[in-house]
């Protein structure tokens, strides 16, 4: 089951990121909020005891913690090679017009991806509901596209 949205944990992420900023520059507190990100995700998946490479153990462990901090998520595709990863919900809203949403959403991504899939394993984020590029479909998500990067 869902949770609500989690606006103390977003909100406090946020602020960590915009006080990092003021103080090192985007491009350092970027580079620390990855760190962070590693820092309380790398636990959280471990618990979950996941095969590393499994991509419905990427989805499983993913899913789960996405619920439990509120956010609705969906995997429209998730085959061998390739996992289409949606959010519906904007875990950072506030950072809106503050950072590339690109940028700051592989402080997070690229730990996912590499922690739980591999090094063999890439993504790219296709669709953001900051860039209003949902607009035109009046769907609103951020897709994220992960890929292998030698599929077999």
């Amino acid at each position: 089951m869902n949770q609500p949205y989690n606006r103390a944990f977003f909100g406090f992420v946020t602020s960590t990121f915009r006080v990092l900023k003021r103080r090192y520059g985007e491009d350092e507190a970027l580079a620390r909020m990855g760190e962070i990100f590693a820092d309380r995700l790398g636990p959280v998946y471990d618990k979950m005891k996941f095969k590393k490479d499994d991509v419905y153990d990427f989805r499983r462990c993913v899913e789960v913690n996405d619920q439990r901090l509120g956010l609705q998520v969906t995997f429209p595709e998730v085959t061998r090679d390739r996992i289409v990863y949606r959010f519906l919900t904007d875990p950072f809203p506030d950072l809106k017009g503050e950072v590339d949403p690109r940028r700051f959403d592989a402080t997070y991504m690229s730990f996912k991806v590499s922690h739980l899939l591999g090094d063999d394993w890439e993504f790219e984020t296709t669709r953001h509901m900051w860039d209003d590029s949902w607009k035109e479909d009046e769907t609103r998500f951020t897709e994220h596209v992960i890929r292998k990067k030698n599929p077999s």
